[in-house]
């Protein structure tokens, strides 16, 4: 169902019920709902103007005012990420309070965009004097002391009230160059995603010439910020 039938179909909910004398809390829940669809709506139509003025102007090699656009290729989000690198956390994060050491990623690899706001690439694991705590969590650690490549998808959505892209992480699957077993890789899996990659995190998205961001979208080559001039 599109977002506009939702939005009509909850209006239409909440006329109804409160006919029948549903209570208060009821109706202000449902209009919360109304308003949260209608935002979707605009959300979408907003970046449907933007995408537009951007292919138009890829069309033409000319872009019109008011708007101009900043483009990032792979490269450039692969030097952007790389700059954060080495991202530790402590080993107890993951594995549980009783276990020793660090945990971090060390490398990013194959950063690939894709079409509807998403991302995909590599991030290299590995462990800094890691011990588990427990007997059930030494596979995993002897997994993180070797290496764990882990393939991540992560979706990209633009507030452009706060200025900020949040992005949402998911670990997809997970490669380990020890302890690699089927059983593993699922602990593995369902602990970063648990634990690491369980919120989403806001980043910040500078002005042009005083100007705040008014769209970030995903091409299949580039990351698209959109300035008003």
């Amino acid at each position: 169902m599109s977002p506009r039938l939702r939005q009509v179909g909850l209006t239409g909910l909440c006329l109804a019920l409160c006919s029948c004398g549903v209570s208060r809390a009821t109706v202000t829940a449902l209009e919360a709902d109304v308003k949260r669809e209608r935002d979707e709506v605009q959300e979408t139509r907003s970046l449907q103007r933007s995408m537009e003025a951007y292919v138009r102007g890829l069309k033409t090699n000319h872009f019109l005012a008011p708007y101009s656009f900043v483009y990032l290729g792979p490269g450039d989000l692969l030097q952007a990420l790389s700059a954060f690198l080495p991202y530790r956390i402590p080993a107890k994060d993951l594995l549980g309070d009783a276990a020793t050491g660090e945990i971090e990623v060390v490398s990013v690899n194959q950063p690939k965009l894709e079409a509807r706001n998403r991302v995909r690439l590599q991030l290299t694991w590995a462990g800094r004097d890691v011990q588990a705590g427990d007997e059930g969590s030494a596979k995993v650690a002897e997994a993180f002391a070797a290496g764990v490549v882990a393939e991540i998808e992560a979706s990209v959505a633009y507030d452009a009230v706060h200025r900020f892209a949040s992005v949402t992480p998911r670990c997809l699957s997970v490669n380990l160059k020890k302890s690699d077993d089927p059983g593993t890789r699922s602990q593995i899996l369902d602990l970063l995603n648990q634990r690491v990659f369980d919120r989403s995190v806001p980043v910040p998205i500078p002005p042009l010439n005083n100007q705040p961001a008014e769209a970030v979208f995903l091409t299949g080559d580039h990351v698209v910020v959109q300035y008003r001039q």
